[in-house]
């Protein structure tokens, strides 16, 4: 299953916006293998806030550029069948996850 997740990362660069979509799809992965049990939970979740924070290049510069691209990456992604909102039981923040890799 892991390597299905690694193809479907990887295509993702032959797309435009490609590097920034594969290291989006790259770190909803991640954050999705993050434990969730109560006394481990560290409450990242792959919601578009987190995740312009976690792909930061530059601290001076910012995450300002990011926090703007990414939702409509997230879009594209779940559009492209890549990503799947998840439901978030908390606040309207939009969770994603991978749909479901074949």
């Amino acid at each position: 299953m892991q390597k299905r997740f690694q193809e479907i990362i990887d295509e993702q660069i032959k797309k435009p916006d490609g590097k920034l979509r594969r290291r989006l799809c790259a770190l909803v992965f991640l954050i999705n293998k993050l434990p969730r049990e109560s006394g481990t939970d560290i409450g990242v979740r792959a919601e578009a806030e987190h995740l312009a924070d976690l792909l930061v290049d530059d601290l001076l510069v910012g995450s300002t550029q990011l926090r703007q691209q990414i939702p409509g990456l997230l879009t594209k992604l779940v559009e492209d069948g890549v990503l799947m909102e998840v439901p978030n039981m908390v606040g309207k923040r939009r969770r994603y996850g991978f749909s479901q890799a074949e």
